[in-house]
């Protein structure tokens, strides 16, 4: 089976079935993999929830902008900056239909209720999300690989990461917390605490998350600063708007959508930068026989 794999959609579904199209992907005989962050930020959120929901063959993963939509509707974190910043309420305003409330808890209680289709579409898709994948040469996943400390300072992989659920070590409330962690980890804050563990020693890391043409400019590990650059991105004036509706001039690269690969063959980041910018959807293809594991 040939498996397509990108990430960060962000609501946007024309660019993901562009970038899709153009790739070849073919929704009967092939397997669609998102990487997490599918939704916040971008306008088409109803397209890309109902296509991936129906969607005959996926595995979809969690992000961490997943957690904050799901932390939200059921009750573990509360609005905030970071949910407006984050562009959060603009996918609860689309699932629940109820757009600019005066009472932001009305929404989410249609939603964790299901009291309008996406609801219960929403629903459909939150059961359906996995923290990574296994294939015979890669791993996928949001962020990175479930690692101790926090997501600013992390401090060492925990190599059993596979069995988190399973080794009787944590509580189920301890692995999710743990996954969840995991997905809001910047590529460079793991770098070193990687260096010295050969943590998947015959695969290669499959993330989103992180911008992978920031990756790309500042390096990682092998520092491929030089060849990166060698591509004379520019930057031009264009028109942006924020998270608030402020509409401004700003440069910025002409190009975000680079799929940044580490010279030693163990990091793909396939983060575009979708919703901002000139960044499109990145995806990533390769074949495999046997099925792969989940978890």
């Amino acid at each position: 089976m040939k498996y397509f794999v990108v990430s960060d959609i962000h609501s946007c579904y024309t660019k993901l079935k562009t970038a899709l199209d153009d790739a070849g992907f073919n929704e009967e005989t092939d397997t669609l993999v998102v990487a997490g962050d599918s939704f916040d930020r971008g306008d088409e959120t109803l397209k890309t929830l109902n296509y991936l929901v129906d969607l005959p063959h996926k595995i979809l993963l969690w992000g961490n902008h997943e957690h904050i939509l799901h932390n939200l509707v059921y009750g573990r974190e509360f609005w905030s900056i970071r949910e407006v910043y984050n562009g959060t309420y603009k996918t609860v305003d689309a699932i629940s239909g109820i757009y600019e409330s005066s009472d932001m808890d009305i929404p989410l209680f249609m939603i964790k209720n299901k009291e309008t289709a996406a609801a219960k579409q929403l629903d459909k898709y939150f059961n359906m999300l996995h923290n990574a994948v296994e294939f015979d040469k890669y791993y996928v996943t949001h962020g990175w690989l479930p690692y101790e400390g926090n997501r600013k300072f992390p401090n060492k992989p925990i190599l059993d990461w596979k069995t988190l659920y399973t080794s009787g070590k944590y509580t189920k409330r301890e692995a999710d917390d743990i996954w969840e962690r995991a997905t809001w980890v910047s590529t460079p804050m793991c770098v070193k605490p990687y260096e010295d563990v050969d943590f998947f020693p015959d695969k290669t890391l499959i993330v989103g998350h992180y911008h992978a043409d920031d990756l790309a400019r500042f390096g990682y590990l092998d520092s491929r600063f030089d060849e990166y650059n060698k591509l004379g991105i520019p930057f031009i004036d264009m028109e942006v708007t924020d998270e608030w509706g402020q509409t401004f001039i700003d440069k910025v690269r002409e190009r975000t959508d680079i799929t940044y690969f580490s010279k030693d063959g163990k990091l793909i980041d396939l983060d575009g930068c979708t919703i901002s910018k000139t960044g499109g959807v990145n995806v990533f293809v390769f074949e495999q026989e046997n099925d792969p594991i989940l978890y």
